[in-house]
């Protein structure tokens, strides 16, 4: 059963608990250790299930930003965007204004 958990931050806290509570049980008999080992391979999965959606998230905001980039040269090559008044505070406003937002992602 795949778990229904669709933020990142969700899914990190799932794979702590599942990981402390494999951290609990000490490997006295042979039954906890096949426990504890099937409790560290859900905390595996999880990690990779984690990794996955972070990859698929920064290849999407990746896709986005270069599909944003080219509609906006598009439309300023065609004219229809701002006229070259808005063109030029687009080329120099703009950049510096979301400079800050690719990085996080990075």
């Amino acid at each position: 059963m795949k778990p229904r958990l669709s933020f990142p931050a969700e899914l990190k806290h799932e794979i702590h608990v599942w990981r402390l509570t494999a951290q609990r049980i000490s490997p006295a008999s042979r039954e906890e250790t096949a426990v504890r080992g099937l409790l560290l391979g859900k905390v595996l999965a999880l990690e990779r299930l984690l990794a996955r959606r972070l990859h698929s998230f920064h290849r999407q905001i990746s896709q986005e930003d270069k599909n944003w980039e080219t509609n906006i040269q598009e439309l300023q090559r065609k004219g229809q965007f701002f006229g070259p008044i808005g063109s030029l505070l687009m080329s120099t406003y703009l950049p510096s204004a979301f400079s800050g937002v690719r990085e996080p992602f990075s």
